[in-house]
């Protein structure tokens, strides 16, 4: 299968120092020498607010948990972003997919090993595991970006003359710098995460290549102008859903913005650079695209094939 390993920009500044250290359960972890992470009850992180509180309260997030099982309920959501769209996708009946699905004309089947539910929601997350892959082959062994708060962390010790590092005066000099510190006692950057930024590179973002490879297969699966009937979205406390009042949202769309939003919030969070996301998004599409190009050829049914839209807005036909 081709994996389009090729695809990335060469950003390889700045480089994590990180080195591989294996933890207990977890292949993919390290550690990097000399990496502090902030102690929460300096206030470094962000302070809660009432309307936080109350939205984590409804949506019931305020289970204690450690790092590592928050880092799992965070790949597990991204994962299941793509397939409970999927599903939601598959409730609203055959006018809803793809007018290249080979069974909206047959009047004695319908798809189901093939180009029905269970094929659908396989590939979003067979294309979704290889996207990871291909994110975790650049990360280590192509980039190894340094994380914005490891960055942070140099910006800290070059302003507090701990040590000297080639920064931009641009940077140096930058206001969010002194908004930082008059806020927090430090230019250390702060985190959305009471443990700070995952200890793996930061490009491209493992999450980004996910999302953008389950959305790319369901654009593939269904029809991109479908319109939604009856949107909803969420009150203005966040623990209810409300009619939507605006214009048309179509599958093409809402599918862009669920990965959008996605990969926004880790930029929310400091532990991406944007530069990350948009990215892994590519990647991930590509290794979608190309797993549809290898099983293209594999099935028996005639005249169909894949149509939709790429995230750049180009028309692409498999």
């Amino acid at each position: 299968m081709n994996m389009s390993w090729g695809l990335m920009p060469a950003a390889r500044r700045p480089q994590s120092t990180a080195k591989h250290q294996k933890a207990a359960g977890d292949n993919h972890k390290c550690a990097a020498p000399g990496k502090q992470k902030p102690n929460n009850s300096t206030g470094h992180f962000p302070f809660p607010s009432p309307e936080k509180e109350r939205f984590k309260e409804c949506c019931g997030l305020n289970a204690p948990a450690s790092p590592g099982e928050r880092r799992r309920k965070a790949f597990q959501l991204r994962m299941e972003a793509a397939l409970t769209a999927g599903l939601i996708l598959l409730a609203l009946g055959p006018e809803a997919l793809s007018v290249t699905n080979p069974y909206l004309a047959s009047t004695t089947q319908t798809g189901f090993a093939t180009f029905g539910a269970p094929h659908i929601l396989d590939f979003v997350v067979r294309a979704a595991r290889a996207a990871l892959t291909a994110a975790w082959f650049q990360k280590w062994l192509v980039h190894r970006r340094a994380r914005p708060e490891e960055f942070g962390g140099a910006i800290h010790s070059k302003l507090t003359g701990a040590a000297d590092y080639p920064i931009a005066d641009e940077v140096l000099n930058s206001k969010a710098l002194a908004q930082v510190f008059g806020k927090y006692g430090s230019y250390l950057l702060p985190q959305g995460y009471p443990e700070g930024s995952p200890a793996h590179p930061a490009y491209p973002s493992g999450h980004a290549a996910m999302i953008g490879a389950g959305a790319t297969m369901l654009k593939a699966f269904f029809k991109e102008s479908y319109i939604l009937p009856d949107p909803v979205m969420a009150s203005t406390d966040g623990c209810s859903l409300v009619p939507y009042s605006g214009g048309d949202l179509t599958i093409g769309g809402e599918l862009n913005k669920l990965a959008a939003n996605i990969v926004m919030g880790h930029n929310f969070a400091g532990i991406h650079w944007r530069s990350d996301n948009t990215a892994g998004l590519q990647l991930g599409e590509a290794i979608a695209i190309s797993i549809l190009q290898d099983y293209r050829y594999t099935y028996h049914e005639k005249g169909f094939g894949f149509s939709f839209t790429k995230l750049d807005g180009t028309p692409l036909t498999i």
